[in-house]
């Protein structure tokens, strides 16, 4: 696997922040991109956590503008099997970040979920703004 550096948000978006409550909930099946988007709908969830069966990565999908969006910790759009549903692959590697440094990110770009790939572990998580003002923290079982 190549080398990847650390992304971090530059530090003059926005204070430091830790999460208030980090419940996290771990989930790891294999599935494609189509029985994920199916899920994700199925479940009323905007965006989706999984490992694709194809490709072994971890990735995220989500609604986009034209449909779906996949983003995976080493994108592989090349080696995704056939997809029905509308789809987008981001070409972007998921930012190395401590979850504190994903809290200051998400802080910082108002943006409702940050997919990154936890320094600790190497493996994608999620970390996302909860109803009650809280975040909340996916992350992969193994």
């Amino acid at each position: 696997m190549p080398a990847r550096t650390v992304a971090r948000c530059p530090p003059s978006l926005g204070p430091s922040a830790s999460a208030k409550s980090s419940g996290t909930r771990p989930t790891s099946w294999w599935a494609t991109p189509d029985e994920a988007a199916f899920d994700m709908e199925q479940l009323d969830y905007d965006f989706h956590l999984f490992t694709e069966a194809e490709t072994g990565q971890d990735s995220v999908i989500y609604h986009s503008r034209d449909g779906y969006r996949l983003a995976q910790v080493e994108p592989a759009p090349y080696r995704l099997g056939p997809v029905s549903i509308p789809l987008t692959v981001s070409s972007a590697p998921a930012p190395v970040l401590s979850v504190s440094e994903a809290v200051e990110c998400l802080e910082a770009t108002g943006m409702p979920f940050i997919f990154f790939a936890d320094a600790s572990t190497g493996r994608g998580s999620l970390l996302y703004h909860r109803y009650d003002g809280h975040y909340g923290l996916i992350t992969p079982s193994r």
